[in-house]
């Protein structure tokens, strides 16, 4: 038998779940049985129409999963439940993120990952393709990732989450020190990483050779000290601070190198990043207005529901990033390289785009109130102008 064909508008539904209806209303009004809600509420919450805050009890993993797309309030279980904002996900998906990147960005194992991508198959927001494609690295991944030390008493330890460690500045004497291991130990761990191609020989070395050194971040302005620590480098300095929620506003950081960076949810309003290689960092909710980005390079940088009024990005390079929901009102992106850039639904209200390269530019739903596209460069469409 041929699949239904349910035609309904996506706005109309929003506005209905907003308003409160219930699943049962929800169901009767648009003749749905209760998987087509399911998928119609995770379609209309990939695509920005609801928030994860519109859906509580919608969108939920049954009782013992690790992992929720959405929000669940669970009177009777106490167990913490992971949360994961479904649209989020797929915009990192389809920004080209691997499976370590999304692993890293919300701490799941090989294993919960896949559960993640299974209830987005379920739901029809990931193609049985992109399944495919990912399946076999994560299987792999699956099979590697806890390692028992052999010994009287058996230690099991995650080697990717060691990787992690190692990558943001953790030396053999930490790790030594963290999981209680002889120097034996140590070694057999090492070898253990390399064998599984986690890291060559060659990064493992650098990674353990990098020596702690202290480094500060000051106001761009006044010169004074924000933030002080010792680190491998200044982006695992910056990282740490931001995973600490420091405000970072007035930050200077011109000319840095901060290529892969994961600061998420950063505070960097007027921040000066000019000329800094930002190259597929994850910027996704950080706060850049009023920032100085002056011939920046966001190659394929994440900037999902990022803030960046008022930001000077003009000369910087933004080919291939994710703006999806992005708020760039007043931003200058003179001269800006937006090729295949993702600006599904952001906000350039008022911004200058005079010689901005748009070929390829997504502006599907973008809002683009008094932006003079005439003087961009590249469009070769009429976008919907309607949020």
């Amino acid at each position: 038998m041929p699949a239904r064909i349910v035609r309904i508008n996506p706005l109309q539904a929003a506005a209905d779940i907003r308003s409160g209806m219930t699943d049962s209303d929800l169901m009767s009004k648009y003749n749905l049985s209760a998987a087509e809600l399911r998928i119609m509420v995770g379609r209309l919450l990939a695509f920005g129409h609801i928030q994860a805050a519109d859906v509580e009890n919608r969108i939920c993993g049954e009782q013992g999963d690790s992992f929720q797309i959405g929000r669940q309030v669970s009177p009777v279980s106490t167990a913490k439940k992971r949360i994961v904002d479904g649209a989020e996900v797929l915009n990192l998906v389809r920004s080209g993120a691997t499976n370590t990147e999304l692993m890293r960005k919300y701490q799941l194992s090989p294993k919960g990952l896949q559960s993640l991508f299974t209830k987005l198959l379920g739901l029809g927001l990931v193609s049985q393709q992109e399944w495919d494609r990912r399946l076999p690295e994560l299987n792999s991944m699956a099979t590697r990732e806890n390692f028992k030390l052999p010994g009287a008493e058996t230690i099991t330890l995650d080697l990717i989450e060691i990787v992690a460690e190692l990558e943001l500045g953790a030396d053999r004497a930490i790790l030594k020190q963290k999981y209680s291991l002889t120097n034996q130990e140590m070694d057999q761990l090492f070898a253990k990483i390399i064998e599984e191609n986690l890291v060559t020989r060659r990064d493992l070395d650098r990674l353990l050779s990098r020596p702690l050194r202290p480094f500060q971040i000051r106001n761009r302005f006044s010169g004074n000290v924000i933030h002080e620590g010792h680190a491998r480098s200044m982006a695992d300095l910056l990282e740490r601070a931001i995973s600490q929620e420091m405000d970072l506003s007035e930050a200077d950081l011109r000319g840095l190198d901060l290529s892969r960076g994961r600061f998420s949810g950063a505070r960097l309003s007027a921040a000066d990043l000019s000329r800094t290689i930002l190259i597929r960092a994850d910027l996704t909710g950080a706060q850049l207005s009023g920032a100085e980005l002056l011939s920046a390079d966001l190659f394929a940088a994440i900037l999902f529901k990022a803030n960046l009024a008022g930001t000077n990005l003009s000369d910087a390079n933004l080919s291939m990033a994710n703006a999806a929901w992005s708020f760039l009102q007043g931003a200058n992106l003179s001269e800006t390289n937006l090729s295949y850039a993702n600006l599904f639904g952001a906000n350039l209200s008022g911004a200058h785009v005079f010689e901005t390269i748009l070929i390829g530019t997504n502006l599907t739903g973008a809002y683009l109130e008094e932006v003079n596209l005439n003087l961009a460069k590249g469009l070769s469409f009429a976008p919907n102008s309607e949020a």
